[in-house]
């Protein structure tokens, strides 16, 4: 029994670095000039216009955190 505390903060330990190694892994997504899961956009993937979110006219943009940018969008 003495060391069930120590195989536990192992454990935890193991466990920490496999969900921080995993978030690491979807925030370099963002960027990679590649359309991933979860994105709306990646830098210049993007569709040319507004008329895909029902606008009039304008120019669709990307945020940097890979969702659409609608400010020029009219």
């Amino acid at each position: 029994m003495k060391n069930f505390g120590f195989i536990f903060f192992c454990v935890f330990i193991l466990y920490c670095f496999a969900w921080c190694s995993e978030e690491a892994e979807n925030i370099d997504k963002c960027g990679n000039e590649q359309l991933d899961d979860g994105e709306q956009c990646d830098i210049n993937i993007v569709p040319k216009n507004c008329y895909l979110l029902y606008y009039n006219y304008g120019t669709l943009r990307c945020n940097d955190d890979c969702t659409y940018n609608v400010s020029d969008c009219r």
